[in-house]
This record gives C-alpha cells, structure tokens and sequence, in this order.
C-alpha cells in the first residue's frame, strides 16, 4: 500500500502525464498499474503549478487509489488541473484550482471522489488569440492551431456539439460536491458540465461569475444531481438541458441571470 505526507511543496514543470501521479490498480490510458494495492497518501498545502505542455496537475486513478487533498493550491497547468479516473476515490478539502489550460477538475471513466470547501476559478484558458475549430477533423482546437495538445484536445464526430466546463463530469464519473465554489470563466465554458453517462451528487455549492456561458449544463447522457445549490451571474441559462440531457434540480437558488433561469432543449428528464 502506498501512504505519507507530502506537504509544503513546490512541484512544478514536470512532463510523463502529470506533475503529481497517485496511481492505485487499473489502467490510465490503457496501460495497467504496476500498483494493484490501495493507495491513500495525504497531500498538504503543495502549490502544483506550470505542468509541461499536455500534463495534468494531479492526476488520481486506478481502483483502490484515495488519498486526501487539502488546502493545495493547483495552478497554470497545461491540461486539466486535477483528474479523477477509473475508480479512484479521494477526498478533496479546501484546494484552490484555477487558471489551468484545461478543466480545473475532470472526473471522468467511473472516478468518484468526495470534493467540499474548493474554490474552483478562471479555468479553460484560452492562451492565445487565433484560437480556431476544425470543422474536417472535428477538433476543438481551443489553443493555436497546429499546437500538439493530443492528451488535452476534446475530439468528436463534427456533427457532435463540442462543450467545456470548468468542472466536468462525464464518462461514468459520480463525484459528490458539496458546498464548493466554482466562478469566474473565462471562455464560454459551463461553471459544472456533466455529459456522457456522468453522473454526480452536487449540493450547497456556489456556482456564480459565467458571463459568456451556463452555470451548470447538462449535455446528452448527462444524469446528475444538484440540490440546494446557488447558480447566477451567467450570460446564458443558470442551468442549460441539452436534448438527451437527464438529472434531478431540486431546490436550486437561481439568481442575477440577465437572460435565461433554466433552458431545456428537446427531449430530456
């Protein structure tokens, strides 16, 4: 089993997939784990910023792999700035995530994890002005195009709506959120996106300062909770249903929205 501390630590500029691995049994990226045991290090008070070009911040997969994070400050990382995958269950206290090139946090190939008390910012950077889209290979090119970005690229058939979050969840993840705070986009991401059999529990959160984009959008095959939740300050819907979108809104406090509260498109639940 994998334990200890690291805490107070700078770890910065780092290539392979992230600047921080914890890694339990599974596979990322379809290569098996060396490690089939539990994993459950603590992560204390660590700035993890400025990962090299494709790299996650923090990257927590693998059955078995917990772990807790708390009060870590991850920053300016060149993907999505903490991913959860295949299995891995953390506990994720009081971090601040913000300015990564990609999601602040993406939950994704049945990832699960307890998330309370984050501050959640100014993710999905767009780094450079002659941002383009590719409407014949059907990537998202949200960075220059011609930039090698494979890992952090979102790829889909170019009838498919391309969607970005700074909290995104999708791909069998079910994540619990409670009482974080998730604001200031840059772009005309989403505050919270679920899509794609994601799922999650949200409750008492904060999801406010989307001036070009949803607080919270549910796209095609997106099933998730959110109850109890303060949702405002977005230029678009405080909550946008997409046509095959599912869920459960229950109690939500929907404020300071110029246009729509909650917008549903076509067939939902």
């Amino acid at each position: 089993s994998g334990e200890g501390l690291l805490e107070e630590n700078e770890i910065f500029q780092n290539g392979g997939v992230a600047n921080v691995v914890l890694q339990g049994g599974g596979l990322e990226g379809g290569v098996p784990s060396i490690n089939q045991g539990p994993t459950n290090p603590t992560l204390s008070r660590n700035h993890v910023h400025d990962s090299k070009s494709g790299v996650y911040g923090i990257l927590i997969s693998g059955e078995g792999c917990a772990g807790l994070l708390m009060a870590n400050s991850i920053v300016n990382n060149d993907c999505a700035g903490l991913k959860v995958s295949h299995g891995a269950d953390p506990v994720c206290k009081s971090n601040r995530v913000f300015d990564n090139v990609r999601e602040g946090v993406l939950v994704t190939d049945g990832g699960k994890g307890n998330f309370e008390g984050n501050d959640v910012f100014g993710n999905v950077v767009v780094k450079h002005s002659d941002a383009t889209t590719s409407s014949t290979s059907g990537v998202s090119h949200l960075f220059t195009s011609g930039t090698d970005r494979t890992e952090c690229n979102v790829t889909h058939p170019t009838d498919t709506p391309v969607h970005h979050g700074q909290v995104v969840v999708t791909s069998g993840g079910n994540p619990l959120w409670n009482e974080n705070r998730v604001h200031g986009s840059h772009t005309d991401c989403a505050g919270v996106l679920v899509t794609e059999s994601g799922q999650g529990c949200f409750t008492s959160n904060e999801v406010f300062d989307c001036p070009h984009g949803a607080g919270v959008e549910i796209a095609k095959g997106g099933d998730p909770v959110f109850r109890a939740n303060r949702i405002g300050g977005c230029g678009r819907a405080a909550v946008h249903v997409h046509s095959g979108g599912l869920g459960l809104l229950d109690s939500n406090d929907v404020f300071d929205v110029p246009a729509i509260g909650m917008l549903v498109e076509g067939p939902g639940d």
